[in-house]
This record gives C-alpha cells, sequence and structure tokens, in this order.
C-alpha cells in the first residue's frame, strides 16, 4: 500500500515543508504543567525526530522544531528551543524557553554547574 499525502496536509514555511495532519497526529497533549509524550516518532539520543523536507530533500529534523513551525506559523531557523523541564522529549510548547541562538549558547543546560569562566580546562593545564 502506497502512503499518498493529500496536498492540503502539506504546509510550508520557509525552506521546510511537512505533512501537518501526520505531525499532530503523533502529538498526544496532556495538562499544559505537564510534559507532553508523542507516538510513532523516531526518538534518538537527541530527542523525537520526523521526517521533513527541507529545500526539496528529505531530511529528519527535532519535532519540537517542526512543531514550534506548525503551531506558530514562523521560522525557528535562527532560534534555540530548550526544555524549561528538562526533558528532551517533551513536546509541550508551554515548556519550551525559545532564545536566540547566542543566548542560549550561554546558558547552563541540564541544570550542570557551570565553572567560572577564570576556571583553567583540562586541556590548557
Amino acid at each position: 500500500m502506497v502512503n499518498k499525502t493529500d496536498p492540503q496536509d502539506l504546509k510550508t514555511i520557509g525552506q521546510w515543508t511537512w505533512n501537518s495532519r501526520l505531525l499532530n497526529e503523533k502529538v498526544i497533549p496532556g495538562k499544559d504543567n505537564e510534559c507532553w509524550s508523542s507516538k510513532n516518532f523516531a526518538w534518538t539520543k537527541h530527542g523525537p525526530l520526523f521526517g521533513v523536507m527541507k529545500n526539496g530533500r528529505r531530511q529528519m529534523t527535532q519535532v519540537c522544531r517542526i512543531l514550534y513551525r506548525d503551531w506558530y506559523n514562523e521560522d525557528c531557523e535562527e532560534r534555540e528551543i530548550a526544555h524549561a523541564c528538562g526533558n528532551k522529549y517533551c513536546i509541550n510548547k508551554n515548556h519550551w524557553e525559545v532564545t536566540d541562538v547566542k543566548k542560549h549558547g550561554r546558558r547552563p543546560t541540564n541544570n550542570r554547574p557551570q565553572l567560572p569562566k577564570n576556571t583553567a580546562k583540562w586541556w590548557e593545564v
């Protein structure tokens, strides 16, 4: 059986195109203050992935990034989406912290303690 996509299900923002209906069918919403789950996404150590087209080529991308485009109708190419809950598999938009890429680079991740800026690194000793 061939899976044919209805052209009405396709959504395009910038260089990205995806099947919006299929994407949203996979989301399992919960309460606003809880982590949301998903089904049938490709699971990796970096979080869930979803198949999209970018510049006419197929590729996998992080689910939170394509959901952001789908739900807010804007591109997030120059933004970073962090999970305030610390769960990289969470797709609850209320748990996202959307920042500029440069700001996110200075942000502590995974609640790890950050070394002071003047601390020598092991490779510099």
